[in-house]
């Protein structure tokens, strides 16, 4: 959206004297098609054309969509001063809706009609429509937000939440914490962060996380997360290649969640070993991965 002139602006003959009842023609850019301007900045109540300047030869609000051409005359038809083009050219402030009639350059970034964000591939990007299918001119964009509850997202939009990125499942998405197994989001990713933070005696393992063990000092165990989302990963490692000697034992959490469906502990007793798990829900438990 431009807004075409500035406060006080009075428009002169060669004279010097205001131009009484001058007009200004507003056209589309390059051309003598005529566009319609706007009193208001929502662009909803339009302009007579051409606009009509009063006595002192100043305008009214004028605002419309894009660039424009611009012939201001005086009040007997003479053309003063023919300017093309005026008002915006790229969206320089902010993230602006796509305008049909706006010039983009290569990484411009706009917002399209379905609320999605698109950045220009190319320059001298014109009349293009980023919402059908053009892909020697927009590529969708991404961008990454801490969730917030208040928000309502559309399907595809990406949030960052306890660290990971997750993708709306659907529109009108609002106040549905990300979660596994939702109908509202999915992880991009369900990737295991390693804790370079050795472990020689009894711990709860953190969900995401891999845990390097150190048991040569007697067996221990590491408990699973209670109440786990279907999607949750740990993992553990023998970084001493102490497991067949001194066993290191993952345990079941209070909660009571199987192991690849038994109602049993892992005993870990191969030396140099790793294990891996994911929880899958209620039927199965954990599995090894």
């Amino acid at each position: 959206m431009s807004r075409f002139g500035s406060l006080g602006t009075q428009y002169l003959d060669d004279n010097g004297d205001p131009l009484s009842a001058g007009t200004i023609n507003f056209y589309e850019k390059g051309t003598l098609t005529p566009k319609t301007t706007y009193s208001d900045e929502a662009l909803t109540v339009a302009n007579p054309d051409p606009v009509v300047l009063d006595a002192a030869g100043r305008q009214p609000d004028v605002f419309f969509d894009g660039e424009a051409r611009a012939i201001l005359k005086n009040s007997s038809g003479t053309t003063i001063e023919d300017t093309d083009p005026v008002g915006e050219s790229v969206n320089d402030s902010g993230i602006g809706d796509w305008s049909s009639s706006a010039t983009y350059d290569i990484y411009d970034l706009v917002k399209g009609s379905d609320s999605l964000y698109y950045l220009s591939v190319q320059n001298s990007n014109t009349g293009n429509d980023p919402t059908t299918p053009s892909p020697s001119w927009w590529m969708q964009a991404s961008i990454f937000t801490e969730y917030n509850s208040n928000y309502n997202y559309l399907d595809g939009n990406i949030v960052v939440y306890d660290r990971q990125l997750w993708i709306s499942q659907q529109d009108s998405n609002q106040g549905n914490t990300p979660a596994y197994a939702s109908s509202f989001w999915i992880p991009l990713a369900r990737e295991l962060r390693t804790s370079f933070s050795v472990k020689t005696a009894a711990f709860n393992f953190d969900k995401g996380k891999v845990f390097l063990i150190n048991s040569s000092g007697g067996a221990f165990a590491g408990t699973l997360p209670a109440n786990p989302d279907q999607g949750d990963r740990v993992g553990a490692i023998d970084v001493t290649g102490s497991w067949k000697d001194e066993n290191f034992t993952i345990a079941r959490a209070a909660s009571g969640e199987q192991i690849m469906n038994l109602s049993q502990d892992i005993d870990c007793d191969v030396d140099n070993a790793a294990v891996y798990l994911e929880y899958t829900g209620t039927t199965y438990g954990w599995v090894l991965i």
